[in-house]
């Protein structure tokens, strides 16, 4: 028997690829094919007809719409016909989005010739194949497994006798029926919409047609309602191929079937929202779309006012034609108070309430829309709800008599805490979008192809557009040509207004803009992609940062001039210092002359206060170079630029022990500490300050013998360093004047010193990035801590 031809559908836009690939194929002599050929995306999507064609091969750029979107589109219809892309080139990221919209192949048609083509359609068509076997197969074993829950039933075809099993009985309720063994008592019972279906599948599978069959119908019950069953069987033949019976399930799935219904009006309510400008407009949408489908002829949306605590009719369907669509023309000033008719009753209870005719006359003081023809009306009005709270009613009714039913209020209800749902965040989405438009940054949204599709008012101004005007630009015309992608439209990898997006939001980059009228200015970009319905958006924002820039460029010109302004300083203060210690070198070694050569010549009855006054001099010229030499070293902290290293502060409390050790033998001190960590510092900075601070625990003693204890103890990222004594202390008030240079809280004649040696200790902690600070009592000694950074490893 011959071989059937391969169909195949090629969707591609070029004539020229179109005649390559067809000789691809048909240069295959073990294979025949039968393909066909559309150039355009709504002839391509009109012709994906379901067991149309065995293989699709779509080409990716199909003029303004992709093969990716035509993909999308075709499997949302329901077409499961396997699916190859081809490009034209390999382009980063497009074979990931391939399989992800459900192609089963990637071919680039640079590199692709006859024979991986053939490859590839044949992998399809077995992939395609062993999943639907794998399909039936999971059926089958399901049907096995859920037998038992199932009502089962045999038809005899020879004797024409029907058995059914007491399950299959009680789905129907007629347990306690006589029930015959004609297969038309089981017809009887199928509604008579659905029962030509059931015998053309059942004649379907036993011509050969289907391996088995299965079909959802609507049976009734002995209760007299009609509820949806799942019909599936298989038929055994004889040895002569004549079929003898046909056996199988009968399923109730009326819990499936209305949950279905349920998502269907969801999803047009969430469909109506999302594609809906504005709220108001969904909310119309919804009264002549969802409800119509449903049975109901008219409705009307009630919301409520809480100023004025009624409700107002906003909008109603159908309008009379004076109205047009929208608010609801006669109803338009009437409202309802609180527990008023039927919608007040939902707006109290914040249940839905239905009405038949005989209870409809006074239950709605409003009356019915405009245009509605009089006569008997069922009508029912359900609340919509929000957290809990009832924001509005909508209001249905329909001609005739429509009894309450316990599914519809259920459905009902849900969809009204759903369009309660909705409609606040669409409010938020109306919310959020004034604030975008308030923004201060230019917003941008991108499509997958480059093109602009929305920007706020900021955007408009920035680049000089007028309200409008940039929506469907490349986002490219926003830079110079010189920043631009090379190479066509930007797409997911590429650029986007000369930036490379991420997966994530990108760090801010700086580029240039360009303004309508040509002129340039600096601006900073961050992008986010994004994976919608409808492809990669790209979100941009942008910032104008031309005073950024000069305030950056002035700030850079201010830190030149100070860090000149610091090294004039800095050379000032070591030639102020070396030519002010020479004439001071000068006074004290003259007067030192001075008093050893006139000494004898005076005699006696030298005046005691000559002596005296030299004494004075010699005193002052050493207390003025003790200050210009430590003002010389408090100057150079700052400026003193040698590296940190690691340094176990051991080390230098050593060192400072070596140099004080003839004053801590001399006042008979005891120094002691704990062990200290190791820090990043400057060595020699670490000996000037604990070597100041032990020095004026010696120096600011009592009688008794001094006792010092240092010690550290890490607190979160740092270490706090302790110096403590047992000294003469200090009122707690006085404890952050002493860091001020020059500031002391004794006499010289009391206590030498020029006042500058706390101060040190401050500069050099602080530059180590520390603080210090000194807790004490008068006669209670004193506690002096600072702070320094772990170092690397915490040690």
């Amino acid at each position: 028997m011959a071989t059937q031809p391969i169909r195949v559908l090629l969707v591609e836009d070029s004539e020229d690829d179109y005649a390559l690939l067809r000789g691809m194929l048909r240069s295959q002599r073990h294979l025949a094919f039968d393909i066909k050929w559309v150039s355009r995306y709504e002839d391509a999507l009109a012709a994906m007809i379901p067991g149309r064609h065995d293989v699709y091969v779509i080409d990716l750029r199909l003029g303004s719409r992709t093969g990716l979107d035509l993909m999308r589109e075709a499997q949302g219809r329901g077409c499961a016909t396997p699916m190859i892309l081809l490009t034209g080139q390999a382009q980063e990221d497009t074979d990931e989005l391939a399989l992800r919209a459900g192609a089963t192949d990637y071919l680039t048609k640079a590199r692709m010739d006859g024979p991986m083509l053939v490859r590839s359609i044949r992998y399809a068509l077995e992939r395609t194949r062993v999943t639907s076997e794998l399909r039936r197969s999971e059926e089958r074993y399901a049907l096995a497994v859920n037998a038992a829950g199932d009502g089962l039933w045999d038809w005899n075809l020879g004797s024409q006798e029907l058995y059914v099993s007491e399950r299959w009985k009680r789905l129907l309720g007629c347990e306690d029926v006589e029930f015959g063994t004609s297969p038309e008592e089981w017809f009887r019972r199928v509604h008579r919409d659905d029962a030509d279906s059931l015998r053309t599948a059942i004649k379907s599978h036993l011509d050969g047609r289907t391996p088995h069959f299965e079909i959802e119908c609507r049976m009734r019950h002995e209760s007299g309602t009609h509820r949806w069953m799942l019909v599936r069987g298989k038929g055994i033949w004889d040895p002569r191929g004549v079929p003898a019976r046909v056996s199988g399930t009968l399923t109730d799935i009326m819990d499936r079937k209305e949950a279905e219904r349920r998502r269907a009006a969801r999803y047009s309510v969430i469909g109506a929202l999302a594609e809906s400008p504005t709220l108001s407009g969904a909310l119309l949408r919804i009264l002549q779309t969802v409800f119509e489908g449903d049975g109901w002829s008219t409705g009307a949306l009630w919301t409520l006012d809480r100023e004025a605590e009624a409700l107002r009719c906003t909008y109603a369907w159908p309008t009379s034609p004076a109205d047009g669509p929208g608010p609801a023309g006669g109803r338009r000033t009437v409202t309802v108070r609180r527990g008023e008719g039927r919608l007040g009753a939902a707006w109290a209870t914040g249940r839905p309430r239905w009405d038949t005719p005989g209870q409809t006359a006074g239950a709605a003081p409003n009356g019915e829309p405009a245009g509605v023809p009089p006569g008997p009306r069922s009508a029912v009005a359900f609340p919509v709800l929000f957290a809990g709270e009832v924001t509005g009613v909508i209001e249905l009714s329909c001609a005739g008599t429509r009894e309450p039913d316990a599914d519809t209020l259920d459905v009902l209800g849900t969809l009204g805490r759903q369009i309660g749902h909705l409609s606040a965040r669409k409010q938020s989405e109306e919310g959020f979008r004034k604030f975008v438009d308030a923004s201060p940054t230019a917003i941008l949204t991108v499509n997958g192809d480059g093109h602009i599709a929305s920007v706020n008012v900021k955007a408009e101004e920035m680049f000089g557009y007028a309200h409008g005007e940039m929506t469907g630009m490349t986002a490219e015309a926003l830079v110079p040509s010189r920043l631009r992608s090379q190479g066509g439209p930007p797409r997911s990898g590429t650029r986007i207004l000369g930036v490379r997006p991420t997966r994530s939001v990108s760090i801010p980059q700086s580029l240039s803009g360009l303004r309508k009228d040509g002129t340039e200015f600096p601006a900073e970009i961050s992008l986010c992609p994004m994976e919608t319905l409808d492809g990669l958006v790209i979100m941009a924002l942008v910032t104008d940062i031309t005073d950024r820039q000069q305030a950056q460029e002035s700030l850079s010109q201010t830190a030149k001039e100070l860090a000149r302004s610091n090294a004039e300083l800095e050379q000032f203060a070591y030639v102020a210092s070396h030519d002010l210690q020479e004439p001071l070198r000068m006074v004290a070694s003259y007067t030192q002359l001075l008093v050893e050569r006139y000494r004898e010549r005076l005699g006696p009855d030298v005046d005691p206060d000559a002596e005296e006054f030299v004494r004075y001099a010699k005193e002052g010229v050493t207390r003025m170079q003790d200050l210009i030499r430590d003002l010389l070293a408090y100057s150079r902290i700052g400026a003193d630029h040698k590296t940190m290293a690691a340094v176990s502060l051991e080390a230098p409390l050593r060192t400072v022990l070596g140099n004080l050790q003839a004053t801590i033998a001399e006042n008979q001190a005891e120094v002691t500490w704990d062990p200290l960590p190791t820090i990043q510092a400057v060595p020699v900075q670490m000996v000037q300050l604990l070597q100041n601070l032990i020095g004026n625990a010696l120096k600011f003693r009592r009688l008794e013998p001094p006792r010092i204890h240092v010690s550290a103890k890490r607190s979160g990222d740092e270490w706090v360093v302790s110096v403590r004594d047992n000294g003469i202390g200090m009122e707690p008030n006085e404890t952050e004047r002493i860091f001020v240079i020059f500031q002391r809280l004794h006499t010289r004649d009391a206590y030498a010193g020029s006042g500058i040696g706390l101060a040190i200790c401050k500069k050099i902690v602080e530059r180590h990035g520390g603080r210090i600070w000194a807790e004490s009592e008068p006669r209670a000694g004193s506690t002096f801590r600072f702070t320094l950074p772990i170092a690397g490893d915490g040690a």
